[in-house]
C-alpha cells in the first residue's frame, strides 16, 4: 500500500511539473503617471492595459507551445523625467518582457538611457520627434509624433478655418514645445503671421496676462502647446477676456477633461487624435462595453490606445513564438498590426508609418469629428 502511495505521490508532482512546463509568465511593464496632474489620463491607459490582459488570459493565448500568463507590472512614473529613470530601471530589474510607455515625451527621452541597452521591446506614446532619433531599436511609437501632429493642426488652420494670424502658447514640456514647433514651422511656410508666441508652464492655471498680450494682436487662432486639464482654463479664460479665437491644440488636449472643465467654451476647441474616426469618438462595441463594466467609467483616448499596443505585442510574440527581446522586435519591426483605433506599422526607426489622423471639436465634454 505504501508503494501505491509513493508511486501516486511522485505521479502527482510529476504531473504538477508538467503543467507548470505548459505555461510560460509573460510580465509586462507599464510607466505612467498614475498620481499627479496627468493621473486621469495615466489610469485611462493603464486600464486599457488591464482589459487587454484580462481578455489574453482568458482566451488562453498560447506562445512556443504553452500557454501564457501575462501580468501586469505597473508602475507610478508621476510624469516626471527623474521619477521615470527609477521606474525604468526597476522594470528591467525585475526583467519585464515588454514595457508599455512611458507615456509621456520628456519621460521616454530621460529613460531611454534606461531603455536603450535593454533590448525590451518599449511601446511608446510619447510624440516628440526626439524620442525615435536617439537610436534606440526596441522602441516603437503608437501615436502620430508631434510632427504629424503639429502639421496637420497648421495644415487644418490654412486650409479649413482660413487662418491669417495665430498666436501660439507652449507649456516648454517636451510634448507641448514639440508640437507647437511643428505647427509654427507650418503655417509659417504656409504664409500665416504668427503675431505673439507665449510660454507657461505645465502646473499653471491662471493665463490671464499672457491671454491678455494675445487679444491686442486679435489672432484668428490660438495654439496651445500642452494637456487638456490647462486647455479647459486656457478656453474659459479666453472667453472671459473676448478673445474670440478658436483654441488648437495636440492630441494631448484631446480629452474629455478638456471638455468637462472648458464647459460650454470648450465647443471652440478644436484638436486631433491618430485614427480612424469611430474609433475616436464613441468607442462603441465590444472595446467600450467590456470597458465600462470592468471600470464602471467611460473610456478615454489612450485606453484603446493602449489596448491597441498590448495586443499587438501578443499576436508578435505568439508569431515569433517567443518572449525573448531581440525576436519580439524583430517581428514588431515586420508587424502590420490593425487594432480598433487604426493600423500599427512601424519605419527602421520606430514611428508610425502612414499614421491616420482626425480633427475633433467638443459638444461638452463628446468628441465629434470637425468639419
Amino acid at each position: 500500500m505504501k508503494k501505491f502511495a509513493v508511486i501516486a505521490a511522485a505521479l502527482a508532482i510529476s504531473n504538477v511539473g508538467l503543467a507548470h512546463a505548459d505555461t510560460i509568465d509573460v510580465k509586462i511593464g507599464n510607466s505612467g503617471p498614475l498620481t499627479g496632474n496627468g493621473a486621469v489620463a495615466g489610469k485611462d491607459a493603464e486600464n486599457g492595459l488591464r482589459l487587454a490582459i484580462d481578455e489574453l488570459n482568458a482566451k488562453g493565448v498560447t506562445i512556443g507551445g504553452k500557454k501564457a500568463n501575462f501580468i501586469l507590472d505597473s508602475q507610478d512614473d508621476q510624469g516626471d523625467p527623474r521619477v521615470g529613470v527609477q521606474v525604468a530601471q526597476k522594470l528591467v530589474d525585475d526583467h519585464v518582457d515588454a514595457v508599455m510607455g512611458p507615456f509621456y515625451s520628456g519621460v521616454t527621452l530621460a529613460a531611454a538611457t534606461v531603455y536603450g541597452p535593454s533590448k525590451i521591446p518599449v511601446i511608446t506614446s510619447a510624440t516628440n520627434p526626439a524620442v525615435t532619433r536617439q537610436g534606440m531599436t526596441n522602441l516603437f511609437q503608437v501615436l502620430p509624433s508631434d510632427s504629424r501632429l503639429g502639421g496637420e493642426m497648421a495644415r487644418y488652420a490654412v486650409a479649413s478655418l482660413k487662418a491669417k494670424k495665430a498666436a501660439i502658447i507652449d507649456d516648454r514640456t517636451a510634448y507641448g514645445g514639440g508640437v507647437a514647433d511643428e505647427f509654427e514651422k507650418v503655417v509659417r511656410q504656409s504664409g500665416v503671421d504668427i503675431v505673439d508666441r507665449e510660454y507657461t508652464n505645465d502646473k499653471a492655471t491662471d493665463f490671464k496676462a499672457i491671454l491678455t498680450k494675445i487679444r491686442a494682436t486679435m489672432p484668428d487662432v490660438v495654439f496651445f502647446g500642452g494637456y487638456s486639464q490647462q486647455a479647459g482654463l486656457l478656453v474659459k479664460q479666453m472667453h472671459g477676456l473676448g478673445i474670440k479665437a478658436l483654441l488648437l491644440g495636440g492630441d494631448a488636449i484631446c480629452n474629455p477633461d478638456t471638455g468637462s472643465i472648458g464647459g460650454e467654451q470648450s465647443a471652440s476647441v478644436r484638436c486631433p487624435i491618430g485614427g480612424s474616426p469611430l474609433a475616436g469618438t464613441s468607442l462603441t462595441g465590444k472595446f467600450h462595453d467590456a470597458y465600462v463594466s470592468k471600470f464602471k467609467a467611460q473610456p478615454q483616448i489612450y485606453s484603446a490606445v493602449f489596448y491597441d499596443a498590448m495586443n499587438m505585442v501578443a499576436a508578435a510574440m505568439q508569431k515569433a513564438g517567443s518572449t525573448k527581446s531581440d525576436v519580439v522586435v524583430k517581428q514588431l519591426r515586420d508587424t502590420d498590426y490593425t487594432g480598433i483605433v487604426g493600423q500599427y506599422s512601424f519605419t527602421s526607426s520606430g514611428e508610425l508609418k502612414s499614421p491616420t489622423v482626425t480633427i475633433y471639436k467638443f459638444a461638452g465634454s463628446k468628441l465629434q469629428v470637425a468639419n
